[in-house]
């Protein structure tokens, strides 16, 4: 089985340094026309991003990143603090010269948006945050852990198939097209020759008392957010509450909802619906 990437072609790779790490990104589309920045999720890559970056780059320049010990991008013995992570973002929007440009986060993508809009309010026009906010629940903190875990339980594949059979367990809501993205490219050909995942396993102490050492912080910097603020809620998410969303609009100046009917992950299970709803926003 060889699974074949669709968008190569309509993307150009680039490499930045920022804070001392290499990070990679890609960009599409026309420079001169209004920057949207698409960050993943935890355990994630720029790549889970293409078909919504493709569908896109016609109107907007498109500029997706692997955050640090993601992706192609390096690992970091400093660790993966929010903090680290805004400053990353800061550096890459700075070498790439981008104007105020529009951010759109998924999951861990979405904390590091609140922190980058309130630290940096004048660098976005407008902010997405798909299904997370500044908390989750203890409950939702213990799943993000087991699916890691069981990430982590798997030290490799033999091939591809074996590969792209175990995505399609673990995530069988995602469309097909997203289980063969992370085939593609959230793994690599070690030593032994087997398929490994890419992201640093260091990764996964963000589920747990590092990542709840942030939320005081990431609620200060959702009130400091000046941008028109778009949250996305899966209604089936064990992500984001309906409590803690509700929060949000309140602390958030100018925020609005839209619920979907997904779960966790609306790009990946409902993209048609994602595109237009977010096209609607950054028209606004």
């Amino acid at each position: 089985m060889d699974v074949q990437d669709p968008y190569v072609g309509r993307y150009a790779d680039g490499y930045v340094t920022a804070n001392g790490l290499r990070l990679h990104y890609t960009r599409w589309g026309d420079r001169d026309k209004p920057c949207v920045m698409l960050v993943h999720g935890l355990n994630s890559m720029l790549h889970a991003w293409d078909p919504i970056a493709d569908a896109l780059y016609h109107d907007f320049f498109v500029v997706s990143v692997d955050l640090r010990g993601h992706g192609d991008s390096e690992w970091a013995r400093e660790g993966y603090a929010v903090q680290h992570l805004i400053a990353d973002i800061h550096e890459l929007a700075g070498e790439l010269q981008l104007p105020p440009f529009d951010f759109v986060g998924h999951s861990l993508g979405c904390r590091i948006g609140i922190a980058y809009a309130g630290t940096y309010p004048d660098a976005l026009r407008h902010l997405v945050l798909s299904d997370a906010g500044p908390e989750v629940s203890r409950d939702t903190g213990i799943q993000v852990r087991t699916r890691i875990a069981r990430s982590a339980d798997v030290k490799g594949f033999r091939n591809e198939a074996e590969a792209l059979a175990f995505f399609q367990d673990v995530y069988p809501e995602w469309r097909p097209e997203f289980h063969q993205l992370y085939v593609q490219h959230q793994l690599r050909l070690n030593w032994a020759g087997k398929l490994v995942f890419k992201a640093d396993p260091d990764v996964f102490w963000l589920t747990g008392s590092a990542g709840l050492r942030e939320v005081p912080f990431l609620w200060e910097n959702a009130a400091r957010i000046t941008c028109p603020t778009l949250i996305m809620r899966g209604k089936r998410s064990y992500f984001l509450s309906a409590e803690t969303a509700a929060k949000m609009l309140t602390v958030i100046p100018r925020a609005q909802l839209v619920e979907f009917d997904t779960g966790h992950h609306i790009p990946r299970e409902a993209p048609e619906e994602f595109i237009r709803v977010l096209r609607d926003f950054l028209a606004s």
